[in-house]
């Protein structure tokens, strides 16, 4: 049974530990201690929280959308140009700022219906067309949508300026309550930094992290993809480790792949196609009558996709499964983290004598298609999209 402090029940009782030997005091002093029915006090830093409120507080992640991204977390999406990680963002933010609690994006729950923030750092005229469109698609009122956009040519953003994250903040919070804020892009919020520098990108995680505590919302990132590498995203790794959520977008045929790359507390989200569905409407403002023609993302209908993992299958890609299968039965429900090169010497004994380019080109198609993931250049684990051969 925990007591109070021992010091102070031994000061109570006039016992002056420094002038007794331990062995004369009696055990009995510890019995008159009192049981603690609270470890608050007055003038408490509101930094220091006891097991018992903070594990109340903290029972479980309280999810903006369930299973997706959870509320006062960091969050990324990437992928390579014109993937449909604006589009994405965009459907995103409007579904969350125009629904109510139970609504769902795409089959998943949405939880937190408050107001979204929008930071249009790239391509703000395409921007508008696509948030009307959708607003026109959906049949949402602007009026009755709790949706914000933080023009970035009136006010930039600049996640290396301690001044400049400063005054956003200082404009943003407690003016409204925020679910979700997206920075679109990181690239054009990176000022004169450089996306490899360790140093640069930890000081914009660290005004990531300023802003997602001032607002508690969840701040969703949207980022490119590396150089002639489409499953991780540019720059230095330490925002990687920074967020809670990542989230890959990768072209398909009719729109694009979702995907869960991180989900640092939970499991990956199951991946999902969403089709760029061309759009177009009239609009009138200031007296003026305005065809529009844009486009906006609807949830894929139809057939799976035909080069799908299962529709393409070849006889390497099959030896991949056969030991990813094998890896999975070995430490069933565990994290399986292993190196390259081990995974290639697996490969060798299921398909001898597999040609060197044939095998990269196997593991290549395997990481695209979330069966397998890349956390770093040197290792490889099972994916959310796997499924056991049977």
């Amino acid at each position: 049974m925990l007591r109070n402090a021992s010091l102070s029940g031994r000061v109570s009782v006039g016992v002056n530990v420094a002038e007794h030997d331990e062995s004369n005091i009696d055990i009995d002093l510890y019995e008159q201690e009192e049981e603690v029915e609270c470890w608050e006090f007055e003038g408490q830093h509101p930094a220091l929280i006891h097991v018992e409120k903070f594990l109340n507080e903290s029972a479980h992640t309280r999810w903006l959308v369930e299973g997706m991204l959870a509320h006062n977390s960091l969050a990324m999406v990437f992928g390579p140009p014109g993937a449909g990680k604006s589009f994405f963002s965009i459907d995103l933010s409007l579904q969350v700022a125009s629904s109510n609690a139970g609504d769902k994006f795409h089959g998943k729950s949405i939880n937190a219906c408050e107001c979204v923030l929008y930071v249009t750092a790239e391509g703000r005229d395409g921007v508008r067309d696509r948030v009307d469109g959708w607003m026109d698609y959906n049949k949402v009122e602007a009026k009755e949508s709790r949706f914000f956009i933080w023009d970035t040519e009136g006010a930039p953003l600049d996640l290396l300026d301690a001044d400049c994250v400063g005054e956003f903040i200082k404009v943003v919070d407690c003016r409204y309550p925020w679910s979700l804020v997206v920075i679109d892009t990181l690239a054009r919020c990176f000022g004169s930094g450089d996306e490899n520098s360790t140093r640069d990108m930890s000081t914009a995680v660290a005004s990531l992290e300023k802003i997602r505590a001032a607002t508690r919302a969840c701040v969703l990132v949207v980022h490119h993809t590396g150089k002639g590498d489409a499953n991780s995203a540019r720059g230095s790794n330490a925002i990687k480790a920074a967020i809670n959520t990542e989230i890959k977008v990768r072209p398909s045929d009719s729109g694009f792949q979702v995907s869960c790359t991180k989900q640092k507390d939970a499991e990956p989200f199951t991946s999902f196609r969403l089709d760029i569905r061309p759009h177009s409407f009239v609009t009138e403002a200031h007296g003026l009558r305005r065809e529009i023609s844009t486009a906006i993302a609807t949830r894929h209908a139809g057939e799976p996709e035909k080069n799908s993992p299962r529709g393409r299958v070849t006889e390497n890609r099959r030896a991949v499964l056969q030991v990813i299968t094998a890896l999975s039965e070995e430490s069933p429900g565990k994290r399986i983290l292993l190196s390259v090169a081990d995974f290639n010497g697996r490969l060798s004994n299921v398909k001898p004598g597999i040609a060197k380019g044939s095998a990269s080109a196997a593991l290549k198609w395997a990481v695209e298609e979330n069966i397998l993931l890349r956390p770093n250049d040197a290792q490889i684990e099972i994916g959310p999209s796997f499924e056991p051969l049977k």
